[in-house]
């Protein structure tokens, strides 16, 4: 059973969280300027076979001091979300 421990913030990982959101990439997209995504099945969120259908991150209470952590993975064609919330430093979310 592998021990979990919350870790204090983590400046380096809040500015890449909020990059990965916040992005030139992103703000492109928002303006309808980004490239071109395929069209997708009505309902369809994501799905491993066309990962540009939407960009998943994680998104995690370090983005305002906290300390939880998650990851967003795939395996054999299915998207896994994980992590551990902590209310270390008045945190408490992980999405």
């Amino acid at each position: 059973k592998m021990q979990l421990t919350p870790q204090s913030w983590d400046a380096r990982r809040a500015l890449k969280t909020a990059l990965f959101f916040n992005g030139p990439a992103q703000i492109l997209d928002r303006f309808g300027l980004g490239p071109r995504k395929p069209s997708r099945p009505e309902g369809l969120l994501w799905s491993a076979s066309t990962p540009e259908l939407a960009q998943w991150g994680q998104l995690d209470d370090v983005v305002m001091g906290g300390a939880s952590t998650s990851s967003f993975t795939v395996r054999d064609g299915v998207g896994v979300f994980s992590g551990m919330v902590t209310t270390a430093n008045n945190g408490g979310f992980a999405g």
